[in-house]
C-alpha cells in the first residue's frame, strides 16, 4: 500500500499542471484582491460619486487579512483548478493502460481507489492551503492590517471550508472513475459546478422564498456562506453536514463503480 501511494503522490509532484494551476489561483487571487484595493481607494477619494452609483454596496469592509483569509475560496478559481488536477491524475492510468500494471501487482480495486481519492484529497488541501496563504499575505500587504476579533470560530470556519473541498475532491474523482476520459472529466468537473449555480439561481427564483435558499444544500453554497468571518454558528454546523454527505455519497459511489469497473 505504501508503494502505491508513492507512485500517486510522485505522478502528481511530476505533473506540470499542478504547479501551473497553484500559479493561475495565486495571480487570480492577486487580481481579485487588486481590484478590491483600487476600488477601495477610489471610494475613499470619492471619485466614484460623479457615476451616480453606490459602490460600496459591492465592496463592503473593513478590509483586512482575515477577511480575505476567510472568503479565499469565495471565487472558483480553486474549485476549477482543482476539478482539472484531478481529471488529469485519476484519468492518466486508465488512457495510459497503468492501471492494468497496477493490477497486475496485486492490488485491490479498493487499495487503488483509497490511494487515489487521498491524492485528491492531497491537491484539494494543496489548493486550498495556497489559496489561505496568499489571501491573507495580500490581504495584509494592501492594507496592513491583520484584522480584529480573532475567535475559534475563524478556526472552524476554515477547517469546514476545506472539508467541503474535500467533498469537491471525492466528486472529482468519482467523475474520473465513472468516465475514465480525460477529456470528458474535464468538461464534466468543470461545467456540472458553474451549471448548478446557473440551474439553482433559476428554482429560488421560482419558489421565490425568503426563507429557503437551494445552494445551503450544495457545498459552493456553503463555501459561499462560510466566506465571512460573521458566519453563524448554524451555518457552521449546516455546512460540516453537507460536507460529510456529499463526501460520504461520491467515495461510496466511486467504491461502487471501482468494484463494477472494467479494465
Amino acid at each position: 500500500m505504501k508503494e502505491l501511494l508513492r507512485f500517486e503522490f510522485r505522478k502528481l509532484f511530476q505533473m506540470k499542471t499542478l504547479y501551473i494551476f497553484a500559479g493561475v489561483i495565486v495571480a487570480v487571487l492577486t487580481l481579485n484582491i487588486v481590484t478590491y484595493k483600487f476600488t477601495d481607494v477610489l471610494l475613499q477619494s470619492d471619485a466614484l460619486e460623479a457615476t451616480g452609483m453606490d459602490f460600496s454596496i459591492f465592496f463592503s469592509g473593513p478590509f483586512d487579512g482575515k477577511k480575505f483569509l476567510v472568503s479565499a475560496l469565495l471565487n472558483t478559481e480553486a474549485v476549477l483548478s482543482l476539478a482539472v488536477v484531478i481529471s488529469l491524475i485519476n484519468c492518466s492510468d486508465f488512457s495510459s493502460g497503468a492501471i492494468k500494471n497496477i493490477f497486475a501487482k496485486g492490488y485491490s480495486r479498493l487499495e487503488v481507489l483509497f490511494a487515489k481519492i487521498t491524492a485528491s484529497m492531497f491537491v484539494a488541501l494543496i489548493f486550498t492551503a495556497i489559496s489561505y496563504l496568499f489571501g491573507f499575505f495580500l490581504g495584509c500587504t494592501m492594507w496592513q492590517d491583520i484584522g480584529s476579533d480573532w475567535n475559534l470560530k475563524i478556526i472552524w470556519i476554515l477547517l469546514v471550508q476545506i472539508m467541503l473541498m474535500f467533498a469537491y475532491s471525492a466528486m472529482f474523482c468519482f467523475m474520473a472513475s465513472f468516465i475514465k476520459k480525460t477529456a470528458g472529466t474535464m468538461v464534466l468537473s468543470i461545467g456540472i459546478p458553474m451549471s448548478f449555480e446557473i440551474i439553482f439561481l433559476v428554482i429560488n427564483v421560482l419558489v421565490n422564498d425568503k426563507n429557503f435558499n437551494i445552494n445551503n444544500y450544495w457545498i459552493q453554497g456553503n463555501i459561499t456562506n462560510l466566506s465571512d468571518a460573521a458566519a453563524t454558528n448554524p451555518d457552521i454546523i449546516r455546512a460540516l453536514v453537507v460536507a460529510v454527505f456529499y463526501f460520504g455519497i461520491f467515495t461510496l459511489a466511486n467504491v461502487l463503480v471501482s468494484r463494477k469497473r472494467e479494465v
